[in-house]
């Protein structure tokens, strides 16, 4: 038996949520479609779901942007389809704020019995995105002293390096203390990650 009572509501500007009827007693999963557009009918199964499932969020989506879903009840084989609903993401809202959005270290060898620590730093929006011309700035510390920064570039990342230290020293921190920018406010309450530990 199709499920039915389809209605998909936006979330945010990325993401629609999803909830339905399950008229069904011996499905094995439902499946879940969607296609791009007002009135689309192309739709693309994107999810399989568990048995009894009544609700799903799509994510990852296009602000501003309509999306049609349906959800079918599979067995053996498919159930017809639910009734089509469709919603539209909302405007992605102005970037006014940056954060960490994350940082990678690995240990590189230097000349003779020495080696540093290198750390990539990724700065992100409000929204996700990429903060180009970002200035990160950090220290080093249990291992290795002194300061560091550098301009994030058009992927919002940029690398420091540490000072050279001896392979006696296992391994080095690296915290960011700072992110400047010209249009944007740094907001460390939303960092994913403030400091790293790379080993050598």
């Amino acid at each position: 038996t199709a499920p039915s009572g389809l209605i998909a509501t936006a979330a945010s500007s990325s993401q629609i949520n999803l909830v339905w009827t399950d008229n069904s007693t011996n499905e094995a999963n439902f499946h879940v479609d969607r296609c791009q557009g007002s009135g689309c009918s192309s739709f693309t199964q994107i999810a399989q779901l568990p048995a009894g499932t009544t609700s799903y969020s799509s994510t990852g989506l296009s602000a501003s942007t309509t999306y049609n879903f349906r959800v079918r009840a599979t067995n053996v084989t498919d159930s017809t389809a639910s009734n089509a609903d469709e919603a539209t993401t909302h405007a992605q809202s102005p970037a006014t704020s940056m954060h960490v959005g994350g940082l990678s270290g690995d240990g590189v060898k230097a000349g003779g019995p020495n080696w540093f620590a290198q750390v990539t730093i990724l700065v992100h929006d409000n929204n996700g995105n990429p903060v180009a011309n970002a200035t990160a700035n950090g220290a080093w510390s249990n291992g290795a002293t002194g300061a560091a920064s550098c301009l994030t570039n058009g992927s919002g990342t940029c690398t420091v390096n540490s000072p050279t230290v001896h392979n006696r020293v296992g391994s080095v921190t690296f915290t960011v203390n700072g992110i400047t920018h010209s249009a944007l406010t740094y907001n460390a309450g939303d960092n994913v990650q403030t400091s790293i530990v790379v080993a050598k």
